[in-house]
C-alpha cells in the first residue's frame, strides 16, 4: 500500500512545496495499545461574522484609503492605534524608500508595491519586515528595519503577486484594520493579539500581505487552496493563532487556533 501527499502553501510571499510518499511493505502486530493526546485545530470562517463596510460604520468611512503609496498608510482619521511608536509611514519614509537598493528596484519595476509587511518587537525594538513585489514577477526586494535603523536590505525571489495596485484600491489603513479587529470583541482575538486594548508586539506579529492563503482541511490538492488579494493579519509568534480580514472590505476572513499536546506511542 502506498500513499502520496502533495502540499503547497504561501507564507509571507514565499511558496512552500512539500511532497510525501509512504509505502507500507509489511507490519507486525503489537501487544500494547497506542495512547495519543489531542491535536486540536479550530477554524472559523467568515460566515460567522458580518461584513464590515465603510458605509456601515461612519468611524471607518475615511480609513478606506485610495491614495496609498506602495503601502497603505497608518490612518486617515483620528483612530487610536498601536503603531504610533514606529508607524509603517515612518518606516517607509525615513528608512526604506531612501535606500538605493529599493530605489533601483522601484525603477526597474515601476508597478511594484509592498506585498508583505509585518511588525513585531524583537530584542526590545519594534521591527518592520517589508517585501516589495510586482504583479507576475518573481523578483522582489526585502528590507528589515527597526526603530534604530535598517538591519538589512536585499533582493529576493518571491511568489509572484497575482494582482497589481490597480486591482486593490481603495483599501483599509492600518489603524482601520486594528479598529475592526478590536471591535469584533472576539475572545480569541483579544486574548492572543491584544493586551490592554493595544497589539502585544512582544508575543504577536501584525501585518498586511498579498495573496493570503486560506486555511484548508483538504491537503490532497493544491487546487483547493484559496487566496485573498490583500489581507491584514495578526498571528502569535508561536504559530498557535492567526486571524485575518479583507483589506478591501474589512470583512473577517478567518481565525485559526492550533493546539498540539503531543503524542505518546508506547513500545
Amino acid at each position: 500500500m502506498k500513499s502520496v501527499l502533495h502540499v503547497q502553501f504561501t507564507i509571507d510571499g514565499n511558496t512552500v512545496v512539500m511532497n510525501y510518499a509512504n509505502q507500507l511493505k509489511g507490519y507486525t502486530a503489537g501487544s500494547t495499545s497506542i495512547s495519543s493526546q489531542e491535536c486540536n485545530e479550530e477554524f472559523d470562517s467568515n460566515n460567522h461574522y458580518p461584513v464590515v463596510y465603510s458605509d456601515m460604520d461612519s468611524t471607518l468611512a475615511s480609513d478606506f484609503a485610495d491614495d496609498w503609496n506602495y503601502l497603505p498608510s497608518l490612518k486617515k482619521s483620528n483612530l487610536t492605534n498601536s503603531f504610533e511608536a514606529f508607524s509603517p509611514d515612518n518606516a517607509m519614509t525615513s528608512y526604506i524608500l531612501p535606500l538605493s537598493g529599493v530605489n533601483d528596484y522601484l525603477n526597474n519595476y515601476p508597478e511594484a508595491y509592498v506585498t508583505t509587511a509585518y511588525c513585531n518587537r524583537t530584542d526590545g525594538e519594534l521591527i518592520w519586515n517589508v517585501t516589495f513585489g510586482s504583479k507576475d514577477e518573481p523578483n522582489g526586494y526585502n528590507v528589515l528595519v527597526s526603530e534604530s535603523g535598517v538591519k538589512y536590505d536585499m533582493a529576493k525571489t518571491i511568489d509572484p503577486p497575482r494582482n497589481g495596485t490597480d486591482d486593490l484600491w481603495p483599501v483599509l489603513t492600518f489603524a482601520g484594520s486594528e479598529y475592526i479587529f478590536k471591535n469584533l470583541d472576539d475572545d480569541d482575538i483579544n486574548v492572543n493579539i491584544f493586551t490592554g486594548g493595544s497589539i502585544n508586539f512582544d508575543s504577536a506579529s501584525y501585518g498586511i500581505t498579498a495573496d493570503l492563503s486560506y486555511p484548508t482541511v483538504d491537503f490532497t490538492s493544491v487546487t483547493n487552496f484559496q487566496t485573498q488579494k490583500l489581507a491584514y493579519y495578526a498571528a502569535t509568534k508561536d504559530g498557535s493563532f492567526i486571524t485575518a480580514l479583507d483589506a478591501e472590505t474589512g470583512q473577517l476572513l478567518f481565525k485559526l487556533k492550533h493546539e498540539y499536546t503531543g503524542i505518546d506511542i508506547p513500545i
